[in-house]
């Protein structure tokens, strides 16, 4: 028979054990970062992949359009960690939903998160959208971004793209 711990033991190890599942997430995250500026590893892939992986994240998804959306080309891998870094801000932010989308044409392909949290504050947003401007044209990595949205950001760059946030 096992020992059960008492209340407070078992508190705090449900806290070490969080703690250590945010960081193994942070050092993923950060291996990410790294490999979308060493190259993409471009390849031909079905944009229900990305559905998995939001789907994973604890939070009801609505990626229904997904299978309609068909091919897209770009690093899958990367991609699926930039999706599954915004569902998990959406989640921490206070939403309970999301919808995920994927819109491709011959010339241009964009995944769009959309959850129905309470939205960014006006001036948060602006310290955001400056954030990522500078992101965009210098590299500058800013903490305002946090590790999530720059990952986000680091991959949208690394396909030839950028990240855009509406509140």
């Amino acid at each position: 028979a096992g020992a059960i711990a008492p209340p407070d033991v078992a508190q705090r190890i449900e806290m070490a054990a969080a703690s250590a599942h945010r960081r193994v997430g942070v050092v993923e995250a950060l291996l990410s970062m790294t490999r979308a500026t060493d190259g993409v590893h471009w390849r031909q892939f079905d944009a229900t992949e990305l559905a998995t992986v939001a789907a994973a994240r604890g939070i009801e998804v609505d990626a229904s359009q997904l299978v309609s959306a068909g091919v897209m080309s770009g690093d899958s891998d990367l991609l699926a960690v930039a999706v599954a870094n915004l569902v998990d801000n959406a989640a921490r932010h206070g939403a309970r939903r999301i919808q995920l989308q994927v819109h491709c044409t011959a010339d241009h392909q964009s995944v769009q998160v959309t959850d129905d949290g309470p939205g960014v504050a006006k001036g948060a947003l602006a310290r955001l959208e400056s954030a990522l401007e500078r992101f965009e044209q210098s590299g500058e990595i800013d903490s305002a971004l946090g590790l999530g949205l720059t990952l986000a950001a680091s991959v949208a760059r690394a396909h030839g793209g950028h990240l855009s946030l509406e509140s």
